[in-house]
C-alpha cells in the first residue's frame, strides 16, 4: 500500500520539509537526497502519520476484532507484508498495552522496512 499525500503547488507541507521535497512549482523539480535524526523525528510525530495511523488501527481493529493479538499480526501483515518475528510480537504486544494499536502503526511507518524498497 502506498500513502499519499495532497500537495498544492507552492505551498509547503510540514511533513515534507525535513525531507527535501522538490519545489512544485519548477517544471522539473529535482530531489537532493539527505537522511536525517530530524526526519524520522518530523515523521513519527507529524499530524500526517499520525491520521493515518489512527486511520491503520481502525481498519484492524473492523477486519480482526478486539482480539489484541490477532491486531498485531494483522498490522504487521497489512503494513510489511509478513507475521511479525516473536521478538518483534512481544514489543509490539507491550506497545499496544501501553498506549494503543495506533502508536504500533506508527513504530511501522518509521521502520527502515516500511520506508525502504530493498
Amino acid at each position: 500500500r502506498m500513502i499519499y499525500a495532497h500537495k498544492i503547488r507552492m505551498e509547503s507541507v510540514p511533513v515534507f520539509g525535513a525531507f527535501d521535497c522538490p519545489d512544485a512549482g519548477q517544471p522539473t523539480p529535482q530531489r537532493s537526497q539527505s537522511t536525517t535524526a530530524i526526519q524520522a523525528l518530523n515523521l513519527f510525530n507529524s499530524d500526517f502519520v499520525y491520521q493515518r495511523a489512527q486511520a491503520v488501527a481502525q481498519l484492524i481493529r473492523q477486519s480482526v476484532g478486539e482480539n489484541v493479538e490477532n491486531q498485531i499480526r494483522a498490522t504487521f501483515r497489512v503494513m510489511l507484508g509478513r507475521e511479525p518475528h516473536q521478538a518483534e510480537f512481544i514489543a509490539a504486544k507491550n506497545a499496544v498495552k501501553d498506549s494503543d494499536l495506533a502508536t504500533l502503526a506508527r513504530v511501522l511507518f518509521n521502520s527502515s522496512e516500511f520506508l525502504f524498497l530493498p
